[in-house]
């Protein structure tokens, strides 16, 4: 899989998603928009001899500071690339079976946040943020107290934002109604979970429903411009 394609597959649910915002406050009418190839690469080019795995299931992608931050729902390590696809670089540990969702940063405290869709947890499932620093070594983890149905279908992007000095994390859920079941595929119901920073811990404070004009049977990445 090419990193482009997946970048451009994002941003087209990015696009996606301001048009229908604008669409839903305004006329409800969509305007057709197209993405030009630039520069592609396959990861598993930029990677070579440096992964310990030969399948790389690319599930998250940052842009910052010019550079290419890419997670792995197989893997633990995150791919940083150079904008120009000429190079890239391993960083964190190979931690068997660990990977992640969805990638942010946090540019008030200079750290990374790194999301695992949803693991056992005391018997609920729940997704679990992992805060990591610029070599993406682990530093804390800490559990999103949201339950989900079952570990294949929690948080699948994220994003930090701050309103009036205060921090929060966005969390995408992968389906519909946050859920697991035949309702997740029914299109036209995505959520985003909201967290508020609270000392040590994220407190679950809010749920935005994305417009129903954004008919996708699951979600898979959010930004914020």
């Amino acid at each position: 899989w090419s990193l482009v394609m997946f970048a451009i597959r994002i941003r087209i649910g990015l696009v996606g998603l301001l048009i229908s915002f604008m669409c839903f406050a305004g006329q409800n009418e969509t305007e057709a928009s197209e993405l030009i190839i630039q520069n592609e690469s396959r990861l598993k080019e930029l990677l070579r001899d440096q992964s310990a795995i030969d399948k790389h299931e690319a599930s998250g992608v940052l842009f910052l500071n010019n550079e290419i931050f890419v997670v792995f729902d197989n893997y633990s390590m995150v791919a940083k690339i150079d904008i120009e696809f000429n190079k890239a670089k391993l960083l964190g540990e190979n931690k068997k079976g660990d990977g992640y969702e969805g990638i942010t940063y946090d540019n008030t405290n200079d750290r990374f946040y790194l999301i695992e869709e949803s693991l056992k947890n005391k018997g609920a499932f729940n997704a679990r943020l992992n805060h990591a620093d610029k070599n993406f070594i682990i530093k804390s983890k800490i559990w999103l107290k949201y339950n989900f149905q079952s570990d294949n279908k929690g948080f699948e992007g994220l994003t930090f934002v701050t309103k009036n000095n205060r921090l929060y994390i966005l969390a995408l859920c992968e389906g519909n109604e946050c859920d697991s079941g035949k309702i997740s595929k029914i299109p036209g119901a995505g959520r985003i979970k909201v967290f508020e920073k609270k000392k040590e811990n994220w407190k679950y404070i809010a749920s935005i429903r994305i417009p129903q004009s954004l008919e996708f049977i699951d979600y898979s990445g959010i930004d914020i411009n």
